[in-house]
């Protein structure tokens, strides 16, 4: 057990589970299972549909909420 004095850190991931475009893809085959276009994915996300492309190509990241829209929007 932790004195008061001490505070638990955690340590750094070691590694990259996944990069950025990695997610990408996978974003990408589950939109595309689940019938549906940028434009409405960027709709529903509240975003435009150049941000969902830049998404899936791996030029940029997502949120921990978009994360949490994604996984909503798409089931």
């Amino acid at each position: 057990m932790l004195s008061q004095r001490e505070v638990f850190v955690p340590k750094r991931p070691k590694e990259i589970i996944l990069s950025p475009k990695q997610i990408g893809q996978r974003l990408r085959a589950i939109r595309e299972r689940r019938g549906m276009t940028q434009v409405e994915l960027g709709r529903a996300l509240g975003t435009k549909q150049s941000n969902v492309s830049d998404i899936e190509r791996g030029a940029r990241g997502v949120t921990v909420q978009q994360i949490v829209k994604l996984s909503r929007i798409l089931k």
